[in-house]
């Protein structure tokens, strides 16, 4: 999983680039994209722990080059594609792609084929879909939000690596400001 991980974040790129050029302008693309390349995340995530969720990211960039460029029905399946074959997490970039495309109604159609068909599918064959949510909801893994509050200790359940005490006060408070200043 680890090199196909890095196979689609690297195929990515271009279409983050393309997606970036449409949505602010050549400078403004080429400096998230630098940003981006010098950011760690990308290679913690794909290559060092091999963690799925770079095979996302080239649906994801060409659902919103495609909404940039008014294709609003591909740019929907686009992002469908990620909710039935890789990760239902993807849900959350919903938002984004459709306040980015100009006919809402045919993104939606788009958006919706894939997993109506698949999932409505399943259902009628007597499978729980929500199955992994319901697995989800216990975890408290690097992947959410109580795995990083408790890693300040705060009303979660502590483990011997996580960070405690005011290094994780810290941690918490250098994120908080980063955060407030990519806000303002």
């Amino acid at each position: 999983i680890v090199l196909l991980g890095i196979i689609a974040e690297t195929a990515a790129l271009p279409l983050w680039l393309q997606a970036a050029r449409d949505a602010v302008g050549e400078r403004d693309a080429r400096v998230a994209m630098t940003l981006y390349l010098c950011s760690p995340l990308p290679l913690v995530n794909a290559a060092i722990t091999g963690q799925n969720q770079a095979l996302c990211s080239p649906f994801l960039a060409l659902s919103l080059l495609l909404a940039f460029r008014k294709r609003s029905f591909a740019s929907g399946l686009a992002l469908g594609v990620t909710l039935v074959a890789l990760k239902f997490i993807t849900v959350v970039f919903l938002p984004a792609a459709f306040a980015a495309c100009p006919r809402k109604a045919r993104w939606i159609a788009g958006a919706a084929v894939l997993p109506i068909v698949v999932y409505g599918a399943l259902a009628l064959a007597g499978v729980d879909v929500l199955v992994p949510v319901y697995a989800e909801v216990g975890q408290r893994s690097s992947g959410n939000l109580a795995f990083l509050l408790s890693a300040a200790g705060h009303g979660f359940e502590r483990s011997s690596h996580l960070l405690t005490g005011r290094v994780g006060e810290a941690f918490v408070l250098v994120l908080a400001l980063g955060l407030s200043a990519v806000i303002a």
